[in-house]
């Protein structure tokens, strides 16, 4: 009787501490403000790149002040959990499982989770030039008429350049963001003619994918757009840890002369560093720099 008291006392401790992460996870939320009031008629913020980054309000000394504040309330809770045996224990055994539970994760969700990135280009259109010059040069990057000095300059020299554009994205996962972005890649690889006198950049665009399980490298391997743009050397994916792995030991091809090292003209970590402990974040950082 008292072993199974005993056991059902630790059920219920590793039930609180569950709880308490996510009472933890809960509280470090933050609401936005409201949008003040106007007059005037709502902004596209998709077609608008700067009300995509517009900030409600001026940030202040007190803003840092508070935020600071609620950091230090939540390192508290942290603090708390995980030096408790059993805050602990899920700690390391999350850390200790990391890869197995990415795989699990990718084998029963495969495809289906996540939806397709297609706002990229308007979220950052200048490192997107390349594959979506056609809609920044008609739109611009602020809504207005594309044809500013710097995007005529930016294009001269994509046209010039004779080294191919590469996009790398680090925790790609099946593809979200790989995937429209090769969709691009191809539809300017057919493209012969194009309206108004404005012929795309004529070097290859490349785009590659790596992620932490291999279960999403699979599946994006599997996918026919890049099957397609694999086909035409236009797409790459492999596995790469980037806490542990340095870009220079990432091989590009079988004989082993190419590396990963600085070759990306535009790096991407979409939700990536948040799926990483803390203690490896700066690690990571370092090699994706």
């Amino acid at each position: 009787m008292t072993h199974k008291k005993q056991k059902m006392s630790e059920e219920i401790n590793e039930l609180t501490t569950v709880v308490e992460y996510y009472k933890l996870y809960q509280s470090a939320s933050t609401t936005p403000p409201p949008p003040p009031a106007t007059t005037d008629p709502p902004t596209n913020a998709i077609d608008n790149n700067t009300s995509f980054w517009s900030e409600q309000e001026e940030w202040t000394t007190n803003h840092e002040t508070t935020l600071q504040s609620k950091i230090n309330q939540n390192q508290s809770k942290c603090d708390i959990v995980s030096s408790s045996p059993n805050g602990r224990y899920i700690v390391n055994q999350y850390e200790k499982d990391a890869c197995l539970n990415w795989e699990n994760f990718y084998r029963r969700n495969k495809t289906n989770f996540f939806k397709d990135r297609h706002y990229l280009a308007k979220a950052f259109p200048r490192e997107f030039h390349p594959l979506y010059w056609d809609e920044v040069m008609e739109k611009g990057e602020d809504g207005t008429s594309g044809n500013d000095e710097n995007d005529t300059q930016h294009e001269t020299n994509l046209k010039h350049d004779d080294d191919d554009y590469v996009y790398v994205e680090i925790g790609c996962g099946v593809g979200n963001a790989v995937l429209p972005l090769l969709e691009r890649s191809t539809l300017l690889a057919k493209t012969q003619q194009i309206q108004n006198n404005n012929p795309p950049p004529s070097k290859k665009i490349s785009v590659w994918g790596f992620d932490f399980s291999s279960v999403a490298i699979d599946l994006l391997h599997q996918d026919e757009r890049f099957i397609q743009a694999q086909k035409d050397g236009r797409a790459k994916a492999a596995v790469w840890d980037i806490t542990c792995t340095s870009p220079h030991d990432i091989l590009l091809s079988q004989e082993g002369n190419q590396t990963l090292y600085q070759k990306a003209n535009v790096a991407m970590l979409l939700f990536c560093l948040s799926a990483i402990n803390p203690t490896k974040m700066k690690k990571a950082a370092l090699h994706a720099s």
